[in-house]
């Protein structure tokens, strides 16, 4: 955060998620069964990725698998939110989740505005747009 630039991190409303409240915002998710996909549009270094990953390693009943989508738009923070999630990702593997992660170095919101653009969970039809190209 003290690498950041104040005057764009002001013009981009960028406040650093502090542990103890990515905790409490990841002890609000109510159902964590089955296939799960976590979307973190500012992530930032991925605190509430991380706060939810404890919370899932540390529960009784495990999802099966789990998806970590997350987008980023400060390039300071990218190399901490790839170390994050690589850690996330081991951390599920651990239990026996099997774990995908994607970082997505655009702004969530303009990333999605047009029309013509893949709703953000249709990886089915992302895939057969990529193999078309």
């Amino acid at each position: 955060s003290a690498r950041l630039n104040p005057k764009r991190r002001s013009a981009l409303g960028q406040f650093m998620t502090a542990a103890p409240i990515a905790r409490f915002l990841a002890s609000l998710f109510k159902n964590t069964d089955g296939d799960i996909c976590l979307l973190d549009p500012g992530a930032g270094v991925g605190s509430l990725t991380a706060a939810f990953v404890e919370r899932i390693f540390h529960q009784a009943g495990k999802p099966r698998s789990a998806a970590f989508i997350c987008y980023e738009i400060e390039p300071l923070m990218i190399d901490y939110l790839r170390n994050t999630l690589h850690a996330a990702k081991r951390q599920c593997e651990m239990v026996q989740i099997a774990a995908e992660t994607r970082v997505y170095e655009q702004d969530f919101i303009h990333s999605h505005e047009a029309d013509s653009l893949f709703g953000i969970f249709d990886a089915e039809r992302e895939k057969t747009a990529n193999t078309a190209m």
